[in-house]
């Protein structure tokens, strides 16, 4: 059975689906949203019916979910970085039943998220993960099967076994 103070830490640091989307375009836009019509970094304001953000000069919208395993999910945002959460955890071999009993979806939704998370983690078997604090600002890399992928390092490791921060890796598609 899964810790139930895994999900209460969790919920503490990701408790809405704005926050995760706020997360994953801090991560994904570092140093702000480069606006393409505009042709530099502008400020963008979160658009509320939408997961995306648009640009306040000329409303053009940016979807950070875009390229992601997150793209045209209707399943809410929590659940996915929760199950990436325990997929990329100290136990990653969770049986489907289970993270389908945890997450409250049904068991299709969680066969699907487990092959995309664990797929996502995996990477062709070749991980690299930052293990510097001093690197883990962001480091963009091409992958061999044409995906960027995003190395976020974790800071601290838990003492139950577990990365304190959320995730290690967040893959783009080109």
């Amino acid at each position: 059975m899964l810790n139930r103070n895994d999900h209460r830490s969790f919920d503490l640091e990701f408790p809405t689906d704005d926050v995760c989307l706020e997360w994953l375009k801090n991560q994904i836009f570092p140093d702000g949203i480069f606006c393409e019509p505009c042709g530099r970094v502008t400020k963008h304001h979160r658009v509320r019916s939408r997961k995306s953000y648009s640009c306040d000069r000329c409303g053009h919208h940016v979807h950070p979910t875009a390229g992601t395993i997150y793209h045209k999910s209707r399943t809410p945002l929590t659940k996915w970085f929760y199950a990436t959460y325990l997929l990329s955890g100290a136990d990653p071999d969770i049986p489907i039943t289970e993270l389908q009993r945890e997450l409250g979806v049904t068991y299709k939704t969680a066969w699907r998220m487990t092959h995309l998370i664990c797929g996502m983690l995996s990477d062709g078997g070749e991980d690299e993960f930052v293990e510097d604090e001093s690197e883990a600002a962001a480091d963009l890399s091409p992958a061999v099967d044409g995906r960027q992928s995003l190395d976020v390092s974790d800071e601290t490791e838990t003492g139950s076994g577990r990365p304190s921060g959320l995730f290690r890796r967040i893959t783009r598609r080109n």
